[in-house]
């Protein structure tokens, strides 16, 4: 996967570790141990758009729907044009 490319050259980028776990529930349901890494990142994540794409991925539409409308009109823009908002 060039996801997984993309994970090589940067492992610690979360907007490449988000791309891939949403081809991956894109696929098939994620696994506890990927959850519990969402979980991880949402707690330490500072990012408005950041956060609302992990919360989409845990299934957590209600909140994530809070935190788009929260968000400044040019973010929110910007994230209603991510393939991920689909996912909501």
């Amino acid at each position: 996967m060039i996801s997984d490319k993309l994970m090589e050259i940067s492992p610690d980028n979360n907007y490449w570790k988000v791309n891939r776990f949403q081809l991956l529930k894109r696929k098939r349901e994620l696994f506890e141990e990927e959850l519990q890494e969402l979980e991880e990142m949402e707690n330490a994540a500072e990012n408005t758009i950041l956060i609302c794409a992990i919360n989409i991925l845990l299934d957590n539409k209600r909140k994530a729907k809070k935190i788009l409308d929260s968000m400044m009109a040019e973010d929110k823009e910007l994230f209603m044009d991510y393939p991920i908002y689909n996912l909501l």
